[in-house]
């Protein structure tokens, strides 16, 4: 069957713009899929079942993946199509199980492109071009959005994959916090993050209020002249950032105590800035550029031996 034969097969049996749109989607996600799993040869197979995998859903979704079956086998389908776009409901309406790359392939996509599309329909552009993981991963935590999206469907996926490959698919998802406000809501954000890490550079720079390029080359070193500051806030971390810093750890980690909590930057690899950080804001690592890589190593370690010191 030719991909437009597919098209109005489809369009014979669904109406709604939902439905057409996803079943549009997917199929694109399992062309691309097929390219890029080495499957070119059969794109236009895979395109084709990803069309149609939702056939019956729109008339008869109480018995989705079987009443496909029929339309298709009366349209006088290949019976690798009809299984393909069957397998797709395994564990749900049939025990027709995926087996082949491109039948588990669908059986992943499905759920996530419906998921993924109706967290798009909500952004003000309505494209994916703009968004960001952390959104799909708090919709996605919101059980009432989507609903018919099944997330024990993709998290069933995740098991499998995670069992046949002897791999463990549970990646942390975090994000940069470079905003005083960040810090403040940090409880909030910790609701749909596994870790934070600071990028203290531009922390610094939107507490001060001030680009570092301009500091730095006009009036910084004439404020550490005159003692109006003691250190350059972009080489050792000042103590109003510190204590952003600080009361973001302490708020994510009471919201999420299994979080993990890291500074990226200048101020990672400074040997009082890492003291601090570490005895004062409680962080578990920094990072630095590759040279200054053992200083810090050195440092971290002497703040966490002070700090048992004095407990």
């Amino acid at each position: 069957m030719t991909y437009d034969e597919a098209f109005a097969l489809l369009r014979k049996y669904n109406s709604e713009p939902f439905h057409i749109t996803h079943a549009l989607t997917v199929s694109n996600v399992m062309r691309r899929m097929a390219d890029e799993l080495g499957y070119g040869d059969e794109a236009d197979f895979w395109a084709v079942v990803g069309l149609l995998h939702d056939l019956d859903f729109e008339r008869w979704p109480e018995q989705h993946c079987i009443k496909g079956q029929e339309l298709m086998r009366e349209a006088g389908l290949d019976e690798s199509i009809i299984r393909a776009t069957a397998s797709h409901g395994y564990g749900i309406t049939v025990d027709i199980r995926p087996e082949r790359e491109m039948e588990k392939v669908l059986y992943a996509t499905d759920e996530l492109t419906g998921l993924i599309g109706a967290v798009a329909l909500m952004r003000p552009s309505k494209s994916v071009s703009d968004m960001e993981v952390k959104s799909v991963r708090k919709k996605y935590k919101d059980r009432k959005f989507a609903a018919g999206c099944s997330r024990e469907v993709i998290e069933r996926v995740i098991a499998e994959v995670s069992a046949e490959e002897g791999v463990e698919l549970n990646i942390p998802i975090g994000t940069m916090l470079e905003l005083p406000r960040a810090c403040m809501v940090a409880d909030e954000i910790a609701q749909h993050a596994d870790f934070f890490c600071f990028g203290t550079n531009d922390l610094t720079q939107t507490t001060f209020g001030f680009s570092r390029d301009d500091a730095e080359a006009k009036f910084i070193p004439l404020y550490m002249h005159k003692k109006i500051l003691k250190d350059n806030p972009f080489e050792t971390i000042d103590s109003a950032v510190l204590e952003l810093v600080r009361m973001a750890v302490e708020k994510g980690r009471a919201t999420n105590p299994d979080m993990h909590f890291g500074v990226c930057g200048e101020h990672g690899g400074d040997p009082k800035s890492i003291k601090g950080l570490f005895n004062v804001a409680d962080v578990d690592y920094v990072s630095c550029s590759p040279y200054r890589v053992p200083l810090a190593r050195l440092a971290a370690a002497q703040a966490k031996l002070e700090a048992k010191r004095n407990a």
